[in-house]
């Protein structure tokens, strides 16, 4: 009977063996997937920041209307570091050949801007908007901080003393060309 038990747990032995293999073999085994892949585009546009923050200009009072009248102001522009943009002013209100300030009573008075303080480089659109073609824009580049530009103003005086009395004023775009 010894013989007999060796061999069925010599048996049960070579099943059980048998049986982890197999079991292992089913455990171990794993699935081969194929992939396929592409790229995805991820972008964002960022416009330059542009700020302007303008003055204003006045001649004062005018005692003697022959007399030419200079003043000059200020405005301020932001625009993003590095990006260059152009300067435009336009004609005004009431320009007809050149720039003119109006009174109620509905008398003008002429007046001219310039982008030096020698008043030789009139300031206007010229290739831009040519509401103003009689002056040019200004180049400059942002530098992410205000800038301040200055517009110098004369009016030139008139040919007689009879100015007729009332105050003269004139709205003047700036634009920012980026």
């Amino acid at each position: 009977m010894g013989f007999a038990i060796k061999h069925r747990q010599a048996m049960m032995i070579n099943r059980l063996a048998i049986y982890a293999c197999m079991l292992s073999a089913i455990c171990t085994f794993t699935a081969q997937a194929a992939s396929n892949n592409t790229n995805l585009s991820v972008s964002v546009s960022v416009p330059p920041q542009v700020i302007v923050n303008s003055g204003q200009i006045n001649f004062g009072v005018s005692t003697n209307p022959t007399t030419t009248l200079t003043a000059s102001g200020t405005f301020q522009v932001t625009v993003s570091a590095g990006y260059a943009y152009h300067i435009t002013l336009d004609a005004g209100l009431h320009a007809v050949t050149m720039r003119r300030m109006a009174a109620s009573t509905g008398f003008f008075r002429p007046y001219e801007l310039y982008q030096d303080a020698a008043f030789a480089r009139t300031w206007g659109d010229a290739a831009f908007a040519g509401s103003y073609s009689s002056g040019s824009p200004l180049a400059a580049t942002g530098t992410g901080i205000a800038q301040t530009f200055t517009v110098y103003a004369a009016s030139q005086g008139q040919a007689s003393a009879a100015e007729p009395l009332g105050n003269y004023t004139d709205i003047v775009t700036i634009t920012i060309h980026y």
